[in-house]
C-alpha cells in the first residue's frame, strides 16, 4: 500500500515543533503518511525556532 506525502511548509513544521495541537499530532502519530518538504522550508523553519 502507497503512502500517502505530504508536502510540510516552515508553518506547519514551526507549529508541530513548538505547539502541542494538531500539527503536533500529524507530526508525531501518523506512521502511514510520507512527509516531504523543501531546503527552503527547512531554513525558515531553522530561522524562526533559533
Amino acid at each position: 500500500m502507497e503512502r500517502m506525502r505530504i508536502f510540510l511548509d516552515a508553518n506547519i513544521l514551526v507549529s508541530g515543533i513548538i505547539f502541542k495541537g494538531k500539527e503536533h499530532e500529524l507530526l508525531t502519530k501518523n506512521k502511514n503518511l510520507l512527509f516531504l518538504t523543501s531546503e527552503d522550508a527547512l531554513d525558515e523553519t531553522k530561522a524562526v525556532i533559533t
